[in-house]
């Protein structure tokens, strides 16, 4: 009889063992599941990043790169017709989140900005408010459009002026 009542405690004792093995198994995958949820949740606020259909999610924004070299005129001809106008920048996270779309390490190369002087000033095309400006100081008061190159200094340009093309849209 003792060996009987042994083997049913023993018996207990590694189902309570198992039980307890079992729960805290439990409660780490738990844990590891709000901590993913966690991180998706962050990554569904306003600095995602997301492919979709070769546009680039950022910021509640979409933003694409064609990297074709072209004037200013065409570069914005070539954003409306993708229902986008050429990117406006309102901040240095901005500016490098746009460089690290099509920036070739190998080529010093400049992206057109949505920018446009009319007499005095300038505005940006999607109409957006002109909060961050990251001016180049050497340039002069005689151009129209502007690009923005690796430095992230924005330089003044005229339609002659060659860049590469990153379109911004809304949705």
């Amino acid at each position: 009889m003792k060996r009987k009542s042994f083997l049913l405690i023993l018996a207990l004792f590694t189902v309570e063992i198992a039980s307890d093995d079992c729960q805290a198994k439990l409660e780490k995958k738990q844990k590891i599941i709000e901590e993913l949820k966690e991180q998706l949740m962050s990554m569904d606020g306003n600095n995602d990043v997301t492919m979709c259909d070769d546009w680039t999610k950022y910021q509640g924004k979409f933003y694409k790169l064609i990297p074709v070299a072209t004037s200013h005129k065409e570069a914005e001809e070539v954003c409306q017709k993708q229902g986008a106008q050429l990117v406006s920048i309102h901040s240095d996270e901005e500016a490098n989140f746009v460089l690290d779309l099509g920036l070739d390490p190998n080529r010093n190369q400049n992206f057109h900005l949505g920018l446009s002087k009319n007499g005095d000033k300038w505005s940006w095309s999607d109409g957006t408010e002109m909060n961050y400006t990251k001016w180049d100081s050497s340039q002069g008061n005689d151009f129209k459009w502007a690009v923005l190159p690796p430095s992230k200094r924005w330089y003044k340009i005229n339609d002659d002026d060659w860049g590469q093309i990153i379109c911004k849209r809304a949705n």
